[in-house]
């Protein structure tokens, strides 16, 4: 069960990724390293893992299809090479950067004194997450 508080949360980056539906508590899930559930004794509780694998090709459809379309006359090749760049793990996290995706992951306090909360890969990954939640 989500605290008021963070439904408050997911509430708010709702409305700032204009987002017309989604499961509050799946959201939550893409939200959440598993560092946060192993220090909160919440191991049966699930991660943003699966949401991430799901995200990850979801992504990789909706690019591959974009710039199948735009770029009509490029070999394979010059396609893959894009889509690498658009779903690489750098770009991802800039764009989960932007988005403030970081301020709502919920993450183990050592994870966070490492600098999990900023770490590249993890907002990468949260990231893919959510666009899985979203698509759910």
């Amino acid at each position: 069960m989500l605290s008021a508080v963070r439904k408050n949360q997911l509430k708010e980056l709702i409305n700032r990724l204009e987002i017309q539906q989604i499961d509050i508590d799946l959201l939550n899930v893409a939200l959440t390293h598993a560092s946060y559930n192993f220090e909160e004794n919440r191991n049966d509780e699930m991660n943003y893992e699966r949401l991430e694998f799901l995200g990850d090709s979801v992504l990789r459809l909706f690019v591959s299809e974009l710039i199948y379309d735009k770029y009509g006359e490029y070999s394979e090749g010059k396609l893959t090479k894009i889509r690498s760049c658009l779903v690489s793990d750098e770009y991802l996290a800039v764009i989960g950067e932007e988005i403030g995706l970081n301020k709502y992951i919920n993450i183990g306090k050592h994870e966070e004194k490492d600098g999990g909360r900023n770490k590249e890969s993890i907002i990468a990954c949260v990231t893919e997450a959510v666009l899985g939640a979203i698509y759910k």
